[in-house]
């Protein structure tokens, strides 16, 4: 948790499949 694609801000860039943990 806290990293998207490829470490990108997942708060702007992190799909459910990376990050299922936070709120989309």
């Amino acid at each position: 948790m806290g990293q998207g694609k490829g470490g990108e801000p997942t708060r702007l860039s992190c799909p459910r499949v990376f990050c299922p943990a936070l709120p989309h």
